[in-house]
């Protein structure tokens, strides 16, 4: 059973805040889970209504505020370290995803890392442990769970991270649609055209969501494109 129109997902990128993480390969840790939860927003909003945590925060010494309001699942990204293998052995060291010990099921979870390591990684597979940031969520409710993508002082892992990113958010994506069973979403016009008139931007949005009395349909295209930006703003500044 699909719950694409009404559920809600909350993706934190880990670190920030003045706080790197983690640290190898050239890369920290703090940009990348930024990078990784921007992708698969892109992705995952075809489907359900995707919110990334303010990327400023540190939420780890923030938890207490998170937005989790109406959210229905929790996405931690963070990447992993502590092989420094800085030049390469040829073997991965892998993509892994926790849990909390009161979590039930782990589809979505298993979904997710067969996916990343798909793409040429070692799955160390679906792991308990109550880190703060989702044991916090699901005591409030929420299921949760915590991604190390792979390890960002392992080069064979950010090599393929850095070649395969693109791909890497798809798995996250494709493993949360198929846990869920969620379906695309089918677009409608009238919902931009009515966001838009509540903006002040265009009036009349019936007389717009009808697709009559303009012959061009690039007015369409445009008013998609812009209602897409409206939202994207929205997000921005929660």
């Amino acid at each position: 059973m699909t719950r694409s129109d009404t559920m809600k997902i909350l993706l934190i990128a880990g670190h920030g805040g003045g706080d790197p993480g983690a640290i190898g390969c050239g890369y920290k840790e703090a940009d990348l889970t930024r990078e990784v939860a921007s992708l698969v927003k892109a992705k995952l909003s075809n489907y359900v209504t995707v919110e990334v945590a303010d990327m400023s925060v540190n939420w780890f010494k923030n938890k207490a505020k998170l937005p989790l309001s109406g959210v229905d699942y929790v996405l931690e990204v963070h990447f992993n370290a502590c092989v420094n293998d800085f030049n390469g052995n040829g073997v991965t060291t892998g993509t892994e995803i926790y849990v909390t010990t009161a979590e039930k099921g782990t589809t979505v979870e298993e979904n997710i890392v067969k996916g990343i390591a798909s793409l040429g990684y070692k799955n160390r597979g679906v792991k308990r442990q109550n880190w703060a940031v989702i044991n916090y969520c699901k005591n409030k409710g929420v299921s949760s769970a915590l991604l190390e993508t792979c390890f960002i002082d392992d080069a064979d892992d950010m090599r393929i991270y850095t070649s395969k990113k693109e791909s890497i958010a798809d798995a996250i994506t494709n493993g949360i649609v198929a846990g869920f069973g969620l379906k695309k979403k089918t677009y409608c016009l009238a919902d931009d055209c009515n966001l838009l008139a509540s903006k002040g931007i265009i009036g009349s949005p019936d007389y717009w969501a009808k697709g009559e009395g303009y012959s061009d349909s690039n007015t369409a295209i445009l008013i998609k494109n812009f209602a897409a930006y409206v939202r994207g703003r929205e997000n921005d500044t929660k």
